[in-house]
């Protein structure tokens, strides 16, 4: 997987950004997969390849993004697809 990261980030606590949200904290990017705050698994690090908690008072940088799947072969510099 190749991650570019273009953005600038908005500072906010981890129980404030919306499910599917990708963030980054302590220099890792994670996606938040779950609205659990009970010590169970709440967010995707992309990083480390794992599930892991993190509390909703903690402070995260929000990334703008965009997830794009694709199947290997794909060359993004020749194909366009526009799903509207």
């Amino acid at each position: 997987m190749r991650i570019i990261d273009k953005s600038v980030n908005e500072e906010k606590d981890f129980g404030d950004i919306g499910l599917d949200d990708i963030f980054k904290y302590d220099d890792r990017i994670f996606m938040k997969v779950s609205h659990s705050c009970d010590n169970e698994p709440n967010a995707y690090d992309f990083t480390k390849g794992r599930l892991t908690n993190i509390s909703d008072d903690t402070k995260v940088k929000y990334v703008p993004s965009e997830l794009i799947l694709h199947e290997r072969g794909w060359d993004c510099r020749t194909e366009q697809v526009d799903i509207g």
